[in-house]
């Protein structure tokens, strides 16, 4: 045997039939090895020679579980392919072990025109085998792009529209790979179902548009293709991603400038809903896909074309929301370029200057005043932007929108003020910005507490801020508690010796006749407590 290898190794003919006359003296094993090799090498005097012997056997496989037509099949060997044909007890539709390819499977696959031609002219080959991944020849043609090995299958009279079993139809493969040619072949056929759907409820238009294959759309659309079938919303399979959408939302999703136009020309509808959110196509694609190439060119097509910039969602966001909540500031530009309004409010009431605001984004702030934003619309809660840009960090977006509110007293639906926002926010430096503006320091809210009162507990600068600004010590809320009420309740020994030396009573009680001590005990601040009845008993 090892003669015969390193004779086929060197295609030395001497070699070779000295082993060979060795080799019909040994076992059948050898025999099958030796014509596997010489398949496998494409040696075809040496396969003659081998076929003639009444111990070979044409369809034992190799380790790989290739038998030698299929071997010869992958290879292209056509001339080995007819020596096989004609071989007695030949199976010519034998699969490998692994892949269950038969040999016309495997030629296709691998794009032996010639190979295939020789295996079709045999009448007992099936031309519609199929693989563990249930793909026929017709299948493998079309995904590799093959038109002319394609045309031949179907010459044979091999189905055009059979399923894998992933529920691709060869059409579908052809769409999503863009081979163009394969699919005017299977279109010319009129066999095929233009809107099939594989297991993903995907469609050949959905792929191709997808994929950004402008001449698979253009075909498919002009032979009758759905433009509005869309996949149900699922996750693939295979990488966890999000498919949903018609063909013109995936393909403005992925940036393909020409296939949405071409789409849009043949009138898909640009208001269409993705999938299972109620967001609008333009809204999704602007949302996710902020970064994909030529998206600022296809969504401005989008606009051009009759997108509904206004149409909200179940929270009632718009467009312009959604490009502020992104920190799109370029989108931004583009939609108040495009006359989106400029004051659109959600269910909850919030306009873009407000979520600007509420996500601290300087530079939207900035242009949506610019473009004439409202500082005064307030939301569900009666939260003005200034409210919300009380309780915030920046104090330059703080100050902003104080110079423009006109009312720095301005109260929510609770009766708080901007101020008693910055207070309970911990915003040192808003607070004395809204004091030297004209804030009320002894406003009071719904319970009757003025910032004073919400400044108890971790606030010590807070609460001397507004002491030194003439808020009212011992000014009592609606249940009769003083600040000292409060501070005793959760604040420290030092901050209630800060309040009793600045003109808190110690003896106040509040409507249910309990004082400063009293509270304490019952919230168990020791400490407290303890300094209180120092201070009483001295």
């Amino acid at each position: 045997m090892n003669g015969f290898i390193v004779g086929l190794e060197k295609n030395d003919l001497r070699d070779i039939e000295s082993s060979l006359r060795e080799l019909q003296l040994g076992s059948s094993k050898d025999l099958q090895a030796a014509l596997l090799l010489a398949v496998g090498k494409g040696d075809l005097e040496t396969v003659r020679i081998l076929l003639q012997h009444q111990r070979i056997n044409p369809n034992i496989p190799n380790a790989d579980g290739k038998s030698p037509l299929c071997l010869a099949a992958e290879n292209g060997h056509v001339q080995i392919i007819e020596l096989l044909l004609q071989a007695k007890g030949i199976d010519p539709n034998q699969p490998d072990s692994v892949y269950q390819q038969s040999p016309l499977s495997w030629a296709v696959e691998k794009g032996h025109e010639a190979a295939a031609q020789q295996l079709l002219s045999y009448e007992e080959v099936n031309h519609d085998s199929k693989d563990i991944y249930g793909q026929t020849p017709v299948s493998w043609a079309a995904e590799k792009g093959y038109h002319v090995i394609l045309r031949k299958l179907l010459l044979g009279n091999a189905q055009p529209d059979i399923k894998d079993d992933a529920g691709r139809t060869p059409l579908l493969w052809a769409s999503e790979k863009g081979h163009h040619e394969v699919v005017r072949v299977l279109l010319e056929t009129k066999s095929v179902n233009i809107d099939s759907r594989d297991d993903g409820g995907r469609t050949p238009l959905w792929w191709a548009a997808r994929n950004g294959h402008l001449q698979v759309v253009e075909h498919l659309l002009n032979n009758g293709a759905n433009l509005e079938l869309k996949p149900p919303y699922f996750k693939d399979k295979t990488d966890g991603a999000e498919e949903l959408g018609t063909p013109l939302y995936c393909s403005s999703r992925e940036g393909h400038f020409e296939v949405v136009r071409l789409l849009l020309d043949r009138g898909a509808d640009v208001n269409s809903s993705p999938g299972p959110r109620d967001s609008a196509l333009f809204q999704d694609v602007m949302l996710f896909s902020i970064h994909t190439p030529n998206i600022l060119r296809i969504i401005r097509l989008l606009a051009d074309r009759g997108a509904n910039l206004e149409l909200q969602d179940s929270l009632g966001q718009t467009s312009h929301h959604m490009a502020v909540r992104n920190n799109e500031r370029r989108m931004v530009e583009c939609l108040l370029d495009w006359k989106a309004k400029i004051n659109p409010t959600t269910l909850a009431g919030l306009t873009p200057l407000y979520i600007a605001i509420r996500d601290e984004s300087r530079q939207l702030t900035l242009l949506l005043l610019s473009r004439g934003a409202d500082v005064h619309i307030a939301d569900e809660h009666g939260n003005t932007p200034l409210h919300i840009a009380a309780t915030r960090k920046s104090f330059e977006i703080a100050q902003l929108i104080a110079e423009r509110s006109g009312n720095i007293n301005i109260r929510n639906h609770r009766q708080e003020t901007p101020l008693h926002k910055a207070v309970l926010s911990h915003r040192l430096r808003i607070a004395k910005l809204l004091i030297q503006m004209g804030a009320e320091v002894n406003a009071r809210d719904s319970r009757g507490q003025t910032p004073l009162h919400t400044a108890t507990g971790t606030r010590y600068r807070l609460m001397m801020l507004l002491l030194a600004n003439g808020a009212d010590i011992n000014m009592k809320d609606n249940t009769g508690q003083a600040v000292l009420h409060h501070t005793a309740v959760e604040g420290t020994a030092p901050e209630v010796e800060y309040l009793i030396n600045h003109g808190a009573l110690l003896d106040t009680r509040d409507f249910d006749g309990r004082s400063p001590l009293d509270m304490a005990k019952k919230a168990k601040n020791t400490t407290v407590v303890t300094f209180l009845q120092k201070r009483i008993s001295t």
